[in-house]
């Protein structure tokens, strides 16, 4: 009934049939089909697939617990004083936030400081969000500076603590350790251990290629918070890096008072612990206190 229609097919891929209706037109032999493909294209999903060209609805994210479309059901899920939850992790005899630190109020209620501009000068307990983007923060968590780190009115939920130099050595201890490097930056020492690929998150999401050695069979779940310079305030190495805040002091270099810093990077393997100046803006993930 369509005007200039001089033929119509259906096609199942195999033969196409005439339905015209003088069908005089033929049977069309050996079309080619191409297969459409559905499912996750949500590159942030636990279940994304390349290979779909049109999504389904199927997406599904990891939980708190880590949990591919779990309910946060699998672990212990703590909360801090601004409501934030957190799941967690035990690895050996310790228990860990799987998440980084995204208060801003101390234990006590106490409001955090939230510095923007002059980052560098703060001598006091402090914290800035990477690029002042709070999509970020709600992923990757708050900076801090180690002042909030040190604070005796506690930065972590209660019953919790950010861990001293003792609890990450320990965790090494747990995880069968080595030390691969020895040295100095900065007129102070640092140290490297070959455990850092179990506490990363696996691939290239979020962590920049090659994400070398990253298998998170901790569930640790290490991110690339990146930093905030000590010296300019600038952010950088997103992607590149996640330094934990220690509580542990750790020394004075001819630029100022030093903290405890651990990190992970994207082309490492490792853990490291090296001095960091106290007003560099870095994560914090808490443990269980004992």
């Amino acid at each position: 009934n369509i005007e200039g229609l001089e033929g119509r097919w259906f096609i199942d891929c195999n033969l196409e049939y005439d339905y015209s209706g003088n069908q005089n037109n033929g049977t069309i032999y050996g079309p080619t089909c191409l297969e459409t493909v559905f499912g996750c294209t949500d590159t942030s999903a636990c279940n994304y697939n390349a290979d779909a060209e049109y999504d389904d609805g199927s997406c599904s994210y990891y939980d708190l617990c880590g949990e591919c479309g779990g309910d946060n059901t699998e672990c212990e899920i703590i909360t801090d004083i601004d409501g934030n939850e957190y799941g967690t992790v035990v690895i050996g005899d310790q228990v860990w936030m799987r998440q980084n630190l995204n208060s801003t109020h101390y234990s006590n209620g106490d409001e955090i400081p939230y510095v923007q501009g002059d980052w560098t000068s703060s001598d006091f307990g402090a914290y800035t969000i990477f690029n002042y983007d709070e999509s970020i923060a709600e992923e990757y968590g708050y900076l801090y500076n180690w002042y909030a780190a040190d604070e005796d009115r506690n930065i972590c939920p209660e019953g919790w603590r950010v861990p001293a130099d003792e609890h990450w050595l320990e965790l090494v201890e747990y995880l069968d350790g080595e030390i691969v490097e020895t040295g100095y930056g900065n007129d102070l020492p640092y140290i490297k251990y070959n455990i850092g690929g179990k506490l990363k998150e696996e691939g290239t999401e979020p962590w920049n290629s090659p994400n070398t050695g990253a298998t998170n069979e901790t569930g640790f779940t290490g991110l690339p918070g990146g930093n905030r310079n000590w010296g300019n305030g600038n952010f950088d190495d997103f992607g590149n890096s996640g330094g934990h805040w220690s509580s542990t002091e750790k020394g004075v270099n001819s630029y100022g008072e030093n903290g405890s810093d651990w990190g992970l990077g994207y082309n490492s393997a490792n853990l490291s612990n090296q001095c960091s100046l106290k007003n560099y803006g870095k994560s914090i993930r808490c443990i269980e206190s004992i």
